[in-house]
């Protein structure tokens, strides 16, 4: 028999070669509230600017891959330190009507970034007491262990947290939105 996913859902992961990290890590630590996390950032000045343009080049990339029209633009960045408790738990990106979030990392760090399953009540479905193997079709969570120069896109509509564990993770995330024409 022959067995394939009937609906998928895209995650982009990839490297970035060229980035100042450092001189991110400079820019995040000047710009972040006592929180951790910043207020919206300027795209369009050093050092966030060349990041902000290859990021958008791999969201375009994800974008067009999947066969969508038009293109992405970021609408909103920021700046995350630590584990401000608002991003441990669980969330979706519903403002600005944003399409896909892209999360580079800055550091490498072991807070894993956790993903849910977009079926709804997946794990009420398929008990864990079935499962010989988790795989694609019956695991509720994936996760990522972030890595310096990592990449991240996900649609904005998957619900995802951080681990609730002290670390220095930093990351700088976007949000974007389609831009039609």
């Amino acid at each position: 028999m022959n067995i394939e996913p009937m609906f998928m859902t895209p995650l982009g992961v990839n490297f970035l070669d060229g980035i100042d990290n450092g001189s991110l890590i400079k820019y995040c630590h000047e710009n972040l509230n006592p929180n951790g996390q910043s207020n919206g950032l300027d795209n369009n000045i050093q050092p966030l600017k060349h990041l902000a343009d290859e990021v958008t080049k791999n969201v375009n990339h994800m974008h067009k891959s999947l066969g969508l029209k038009y293109s992405q633009e970021i609408a909103f960045s920021w700046c995350n330190y630590g584990n401000y408790f608002e991003i441990c738990k669980p969330h979706v990106h519903s403002h600005s009507n944003s399409f896909f979030v892209a999360v580079y990392y800055l550091t490498d760090s072991d807070v894993k970034l956790n993903f849910q399953n977009p079926i709804s009540h997946i794990e009420k479905l398929i008990e864990p007491s079935l499962v010989d193997e988790y795989n694609c079709f019956s695991k509720f969570e994936q996760s990522i262990i972030p890595k310096k120069g990592m990449l991240v896109v996900h649609p904005s509509w998957v619900v995802h947290y951080v681990d609730n564990i002290k670390d220095d993770r930093m990351s700088i995330a976007f949000d974007f939105v389609v831009k039609e024409g």
